[in-house]
């Protein structure tokens, strides 16, 4: 629009600028232009960051939660507000929610590795959609602009990536966290009744499937961190009837990454699933736990 101002004035006649009014609106057209292309410069004074956004949860179609989409959305939007996030409104009925840039450094501990340089200003998109009787959350964290500095030794991604990768993991820890308090899972029926059978059984031979009720937050390796590494480590538990890990029984199956597996085992030994359920009791149940460590670009 701007480009066609100042196009329009400096096509203007000799003689149509005879008048004040006249020659007062196409140097109006032309300083709006140069104010905006000087702003644009100076918010982004290396250039904007590429347009490729972090994805904070679940897999890249989006994460699966068991919560409501109204109990989704209401605390994504409380905890994007209580971290300073400025919402664009109006905000959808549908749940599509957008955030003005922030440029407030997390209180993550890594980030004071990156107060020295500028913030690029982080974007936060989010939409939540229905699945059955629960929903479906997309959350993309992006900077706006390029940092041109090198990254801290030790750091193989830009800045600006380090930056959104800690947004992302602020708000989502801070998100589940509200979840998991103000909206608890309801305990099967069968965890009062333990099975005095003390046989193992697998996932396939329960009759109520187990999920996940609470944990410890995940701590991201330092260091991989810094190198962008995303990784995965499988284990092999048994569940014991009151929902906690037997970790005598942990083996496992795959790992990536050395400290990948050791951030994994604490974060298995604080976690706590539903007992596993078969025919209204309880049981002890083998079964695999996947524990991803993702950097999404």
């Amino acid at each position: 629009m701007y480009d066609y101002f100042f196009f329009s004035a400096l096509q203007l006649k000799r003689d149509s600028l005879g008048s004040p009014t006249q020659r007062f609106f196409a140097f109006l057209c032309v300083g709006l232009l140069l104010a905006t292309r000087l702003a644009s410069a100076q918010q982004c004074p290396a250039g904007p960051a590429d347009t490729i956004p972090n994805g904070g949860v679940g897999s890249d179609s989006g994460g699966a939660l068991r919560w409501t989409v109204p109990q989704v959305r209401g605390t994504l939007l409380d905890v994007l507000r209580n971290l300073k996030y400025q919402i664009v409104e109006p905000v959808s009925d549908t749940g599509a929610i957008e955030t003005k840039p922030s440029y407030r450094f997390p209180d993550d501990p890594v980030a004071r590795t990156f107060r020295n340089y500028k913030h690029p200003g982080i974007v936060v998109r989010a939409y939540v959609r229905p699945e059955g009787d629960s929903s479906r959350l997309f959350l993309f964290f992006r900077a706006i602009c390029r940092v041109s500095e090198a990254p801290p030794p030790g750091y193989a991604v830009p800045v600006e990536t380090s930056l959104e990768v800690l947004a992302e993991d602020e708000l989502t820890s801070a998100m589940f966290l509200r979840l998991l308090r103000e909206y608890p899972a309801h305990y099967p029926s069968c965890a009062n009744t333990p099975s005095p059978d003390t046989a193992v059984f697998e996932v396939s031979q329960l009759s109520q499937p187990q999920f996940l009720i609470s944990g410890p937050t995940l701590e991201y390796p330092d260091s991989l961190r810094r190198q962008g590494k995303s990784g995965r480590v499988v284990y092999s538990v048994i569940i014991n009837k009151d929902g906690r890990v037997d970790v005598r029984s942990v083996t496992v199956e795959h790992r990536d990454e050395v400290e990948f597996e050791w951030a994994a085992r604490r974060w298995l030994e604080g976690a706590r699933f539903s007992p596993g359920c078969l025919n209204g009791q309880a049981v002890r149940v083998r079964r695999s736990v996947p524990i991803d460590f993702k950097v999404r670009r």
